[in-house]
């Protein structure tokens, strides 16, 4: 089910949308975008920064990772490999933990999976892939999965839900959700209020979300 891969433009524009210029929702995190910047060379984040037009800004990190990866190439490929094993290995049981917490049919046949040198891992729901974290083990590349599996699962089966509540509480109630897959997570400050009453709730998602008594719980503000 799950294909692995590194593909250095996808790489790149994780940069952009997150060093360059920050294009993801903050969900309450403070200094996000300074946060993954360390680490890096001051010299790069600064060079970065200057840049005003996209096509340069993608030439700029494409270069720096090509400078990069011949260090990380024979990790990315034990990475690679190693993600791919234990993901497959464990397909039959993400798509059953889904199917559990949901009470509905696990629908996807082929995920992708691509790697990323950053520690932020985005997803793109309409091409059916995620990213994981070179840095990452085994562990968290299957903890990876659950998240952005419940994701993809609240898109297919209520993604209806983004014209009646809008962006940001749509946005919200996605990863509050998580709480069912990854109980372990901390969660995002905008959703730990929400987070933590879900965690409460009797039922699956598809059951809580038809109820719809997380829409009158007046403690989330329901902020990204």
């Amino acid at each position: 089910m799950f294909k692995v891969n590194y593909s250095l433009e996808k790489d790149a524009l994780n940069y952009l949308s997150s060093l360059w210029k920050l294009r993801y929702l903050k969900h309450g995190r403070r200094f996000l975008s300074e946060n993954l910047s360390n680490g890096f060379p001051n010299e790069f984040i600064r060079g970065l920064k200057a840049i005003d037009d996209k096509p340069t800004a993608r030439k700029y990190v494409s270069d720096y990772l090509r400078v990069q990866h011949p260090f990380f190439r024979e990790y990315i490929n034990r990475v690679q490999k190693r993600s791919q094993n234990t993901l497959n290995e464990e397909a039959s049981e993400i798509a059953l933990s889904l199917e559990k917490v949901y009470g509905l049919r696990f629908p996807f046949n082929q995920i992708g999976v691509y790697i990323t040198t950053l520690k932020i891992c985005p997803y793109d729901y309409p091409e059916r892939w995620f990213m994981i974290s070179v840095y990452g083990d085994p562990k968290s590349h299957l903890n990876t999965a659950l998240h952005e599996l419940n994701h993809f699962m609240f898109y297919y089966y209520f993604g209806k839900l983004r014209g009646e509540l809008g962006h940001e509480k749509f946005e919200s109630l996605k990863e509050a959700l998580t709480v069912f897959t990854n109980p372990d997570e901390e969660g995002y400050p905008a959703q730990r209020r929400l987070r933590a009453w879900l965690a409460r709730q009797k039922g699956t998602i598809s059951e809580i979300i038809r109820e719809g008594k997380w829409e009158d719980f007046s403690g989330e503000r329901f902020r990204s």
